[in-house]
């Protein structure tokens, strides 16, 4: 057969080869397969395809044509197995040997290709952490390849390359329903979509039917209770993330002198931070500020009301940029106000009612400095614990009016698109903004600004200041040593809500 001898010569001109096809006799195999000569052409027409575009450096036919040979390879061994002639056997090894290694070669190259590609998009502007960040929030990896600019194989090699592994999200029916029960305990009042932010925010990632279909088990009056409270939302657009944050104080605990202090971007909803403070001084809202913009960057406006506790985040914005903090009635700060009902009814509504508890039983005056300190030290750290799951539940729960995207991915890609548009790397814009703001807000004396105006000792006295006033209590370092004895983790469960914790110490020290 004359195309098996010319497909040799192809693969190999040696003297030994060429001795061998001579000296051969090659028996009649076309019995054996169907359409050998076809095959053999095909392959032989393959091989001149690779090499040729390795040549030309032609990375789209290389491709196309290097499954082609792969198949071919797959052929040969089986033609290799068939025949029983030890001639035809040794020039079908040498051939395979030699398709293998080209192969070995296609697949080299485009590996490099793609190193080339990714490490241009991903490895140099973006971090891997990022792209799995990406991942966690659930995002599918065809839409992080989009998002890259880089194709669903490119990132799928990417994937394997750098061993990207899923998050392990795998549960059993039993396992996810046992994980939906201990988050129903934790937050009684939410739904669906809220249990499924708290699962993701684990690593968890469950259909939304699924959930559903437990928490009805778990929670079914619930279920049919919350159908009934639907809202009917307009709609409110801001034009990116970290374009407009939305600040705020919750006073819905100033009687047991506890404040809330709050920020949401105003575009992808996203909690920047929720903090539990004992004050509602100035310098305590800054210091959450800075924590926020240390972590998310700095935004280039700030809306708030005219509250005195503002005043230092108003300067500070102010001096970065003009026009930067934008003053208003509360009832018109949309984003946040809509983040403290979910506040109210998923956090603040069970610690009310563990107060009311206490003062219908006598074991709590709101008058009493003992009482007060004893609250405080138990249920500051348990009511921020809670405030911390709730962000993470909240960042990582679909909305609805956004197409089931969770705040931080829209966070997330936002930036990533700003970064595109932009051509300069979120982190080093990010770091570059928090650098150039840290000058201004660790150091407020060289900011350029000044802060006489508005010293501590006038908030008293300021028409729109809410005083808490501070315990006048003389041994409170002493008190509070006691009870870092008797509780030294005030968040431990004790089987009653904190309460057992908080009497303890009450009749400790009364």
């Amino acid at each position: 057969m004359r195309f098996f001898g010319s497909l040799i010569e192809l693969y190999i001109k040696t003297e030994r080869l060429r001795h061998l096809t001579q000296s051969c006799r090659l028996e009649p195999i076309g019995i054996v397969m169907e359409n050998l000569e076809e095959i053999l052409a095909t392959t032989t027409t393959d091989f001149h395809t690779c090499t040729s575009a390795i040549e030309l450096n032609d990375f789209h036919v290389l491709r196309i044509a290097k499954p082609k040979l792969d198949q071919d390879i797959t052929i040969l061994r089986e033609l290799y197995h068939i025949v029983q002639n030890e001639n035809q056997q040794a020039i079908l090894k040498f051939s395979i040997d030699r398709l293998q290694q080209l192969s070995q070669d296609c697949d080299k190259i485009l590996l490099q290709k793609d190193e080339d590609l990714f490490s241009g998009v991903l490895l140099q502007d973006i971090s891997i952490e990022t792209v799995m960040e990406l991942r966690k929030t659930g995002i599918a990896w065809s839409k992080i390849a989009t998002l890259l600019g880089i194709s669903r194989r490119t990132m799928y090699n990417r994937r394997q390359a750098f061993e990207m592994k899923e998050p392990n999200d795998s549960l059993s029916d039993e396992e996810l329903h046992t994980a939906i029960h201990r988050i129903h305990e934790t937050c009684p009042t939410s739904g669906a979509v809220y249990v499924k932010g708290a699962l993701l925010a684990t690593g968890i990632r469950a259909p939304l039917k699924k959930v559903k279909f437990f928490l009805r088990h778990v929670d079914p009056y619930g279920t049919m209770l919350r159908k009934r409270l639907r809202i009917r939302r307009r709609q409110y657009k801001v034009k990116g993330a970290n374009s407009y944050w939305h600040i705020d104080t919750n006073h819905k605990g100033i009687s047991y002198r506890m404040v809330l202090h709050g920020a949401v971007d105003g575009h992808s909803r996203k909690i920047i931070y929720l903090k539990l403070s004992t004050n509602n001084r100035a310098d305590t809202a800054l210091k959450f500020f800075n924590e926020g913009v240390s972590i998310h960057g700095l935004p280039k406006r700030v809306r708030g009301d005219k509250g005195v506790e503002n005043s230092y985040i108003k300067l500070l914005m102010l001096s970065h940029l003009p026009n930067s903090f934008i003053e208003g009635r509360s009832v018109h700060n949309t984003r946040i106000e809509r983040l403290w009902r979910e506040v109210n009814l998923e956090v603040w509504s069970t610690f009310k009612d563990i107060f009311s508890f206490l003062k219908e039983h006598e074991l709590l005056d709101e008058h009493s400095e003992l009482d007060l300190l004893c609250l405080l030290y138990v249920y500051v750290p348990r009511i921020q614990q809670r405030l911390d799951q709730f962000t993470l539940q909240w960042n990582n729960h679909g909305l609805s009016s956004a197409q089931n995207k969770t705040p931080s991915q829209m966070w997330l890609v936002s930036m990533l698109q700003q970064e595109a548009e932009n051509g300069v790397s979120g982190e080093e814009s990010g770091a570059e903004n928090r650098d150039d703001f840290e000058e201004r807000v660790l150091d407020p004396q060289d900011s350029g600004f000044e802060t006489d105006e508005f010293e501590e000792g006038d908030f008293d006295n300021h028409n729109d200041a809410i005083l808490v006033p501070d315990s006048n209590l003389e041994n409170t370092d002493e008190l509070q040593a006691i009870f870092l004895q008797l509780v030294p983790d005030p968040c431990i469960d004790d089987g009653n809500y904190g309460i057992d914790h908080y009497v303890l110490l009450r009749n400790s020290v009364s």
